[in-house]
């Protein structure tokens, strides 16, 4: 499944964001590898396997999140799977 990236404002708490990191694959076919996010900034990165970029943008819709950016990536050393 391709992995894609993505940057927007830090809408929840530190706890919800870790809570969400933990979550399963939602409906539309999005788990998260892993977020980044820097609370002084009011940034985040999430790191995701979706099926596409529409799954990606449906997936931030649903909670009421607007991504910067989404981008398809590739990653250096695997995740680990789940």
């Amino acid at each position: 499944m391709p992995t894609f990236l993505d940057d927007h404002k830090v809408p929840f708490s530190e706890d919800h964001l870790k809570e969400l990191s933990e979550s399963p694959r939602d409906e539309f076919g999005v788990k998260h590898v892993n977020l980044f996010y820097n609370k002084e900034a009011n940034v985040c990165f999430c790191l995701l396997d979706a099926p596409d970029v529409a799954a990606v943008e449906n997936h931030h819709d649903k909670a009421g999140v607007k991504c910067e950016w989404i981008t398809e990536v590739s990653m250096a050393k695997a995740a680990k799977k789940s």
